[in-house]
C-alpha cells in the first residue's frame, strides 16, 4: 500500500518550494540550462491501473520528484533544455505542450528553484 501512495505521489506534481522573492526570468534571448544537481531518476508512479518505473526530475529546489506536468511527461519537457538553449526557444517547446501561460509559469518556478540556470559558463569552484 505504501509503494502504490509513494507511486501515485510521483506522477502529481510536487508542490514548489517557496521561491526567493526577485529573482526574475531573464530576457528571451538569455541561454539557460538545468542545473547542475538536476536528476532524471526513474520512480514508482501510477499509469492506469499500474504502477511503473518512469522517469522523475529530481532537484534539491523541488519539494518531491516531479514525473508529470500538466499531464505531460517531464522527460519530455527536460528535452527542450538542450546546449546552448535560449529562455524563449524553451517557452516556445513548452508552450506547444502545455499552453504559453503554463510555460511561463513552470520556467519561473523552475529558475526561482534553482532548477533552470544560466546558460553561462559552468563553475568549476576555481576563480581564474
Amino acid at each position: 500500500r505504501q509503494q502504490a501512495d509513494d507511486a501515485a505521489r510521483a506522477g502529481e506534481p510536487a508542490e514548489p518550494l517557496p521561491a526567493p522573492a526577485g529573482k526574475a526570468l531573464p530576457a528571451l534571448d538569455h541561454d539557460i540550462r538545468l542545473d547542475h544537481r538536476t536528476r532524471l531518476q526513474p520512480v514508482p508512479m501510477l499509469e492506469g491501473d499500474w504502477v511503473v518505473a518512469a522517469p522523475a526530475l529530481l532537484h534539491p529546489g523541488l519539494a518531491g520528484p516531479v514525473g508529470y506536468v500538466q499531464g505531460q511527461p517531464v522527460a519530455g519537457l527536460l528535452a527542450a533544455l538542450v546546449p546552448q538553449s535560449t529562455v524563449g526557444r524553451v517557452l516556445q517547446a513548452w508552450s506547444a505542450l502545455l499552453g504559453a501561460q503554463a510555460a511561463i509559469s513552470l520556467l519561473q518556478a523552475w529558475w526561482r528553484q534553482g532548477v533552470v540556470v544560466d546558460g553561462g559558463r559552468v563553475s568549476d569552484g576555481i576563480d581564474a
